[in-house]
Parts: C-alpha cells; sequence; structure tokens
C-alpha cells in the first residue's frame, strides 16, 4: 500500500503559509474549504470531514471544485484553502503547499491483481 501524506493550498498571505511549519487542522479552523463535490467518492469526502472536525477544523464554508485550476483558483480568490498531496509541479503564483502536522489524513492507493495462472 502507498500513502501520500496530505498538506494544505494556501494563499501566500494566509498566517498559516508565513513559514515552513506544518499546519495544524485547527489553525484552520474556520477557514472555507475547497473540495470535491461528494457525489463523486461520498465515504472520502465524510471521511475527511470528520478528520478535519476531529483535528479541529470546523470550515466557515465549504466550496465544491474538482478540476485542478478551478480549485486553485478559488484558493487565490481567498475563497478557502485546498486539502491534497504535495504537488508534482509548480504551483501557480500566490500559492504554497504546507504539510500537515502529524499527517491526519492522506491517499492510500492499492493495488489487486488476478492470477491469469488459476
Amino acid at each position: 500500500m502507498a500513502r501520500r501524506d496530505l498538506g494544505v493550498v494556501l494563499r501566500e498571505d494566509h498566517p498559516c503559509a508565513q513559514d515552513d511549519a506544518p499546519v495544524r487542522l485547527r489553525d484552520l479552523d474556520g477557514t472555507s474549504l475547497v473540495i470535491f463535490p461528494r457525489v463523486m467518492a461520498p465515504r472520502l469526502y465524510d471521511h475527511m470531514l470528520l478528520a478535519c472536525r476531529d483535528g479541529g477544523f470546523l470550515p466557515g464554508a465549504i466550496r465544491h471544485a474538482r478540476n485542478p485550476d478551478f480549485v486553485h483558483g478559488l484558493v487565490l480568490a481567498a475563497r478557502g484553502v485546498h486539502l491534497n498531496e504535495a504537488p508534482t509541479a509548480p504551483l501557480a503564483a500566490g500559492l504554497v503547499w504546507r504539510p500537515l502536522e502529524d499527517a491526519p489524513l492522506a491517499w492510500l492507493t492499492s493495488v489487486v491483481w488476478a492470477d491469469p495462472a488459476q
């Protein structure tokens, strides 16, 4: 199983973006959250919101978006923060990614295949 810890995409002027320290979920409390629509993955959506709540982060609003460019546009427009893995390409100017303290959220990937000999 592969584990990719999630962090948070923030505007560079957000208080949590001012240093390279991991972000505590509770420090995001009251901030709006940009997240994929629940219909795409209901169990994952619910799990993410429960982990946020358990970490002290109750979003002030929830905004739904699935296109990465639109998600980043909402973050740049100060419409919220976004939880995601570390970017593999540079983020747009004005955005930063910070890890979450204690890695409370992660994408977990596993692979299963059938043995063709059976």
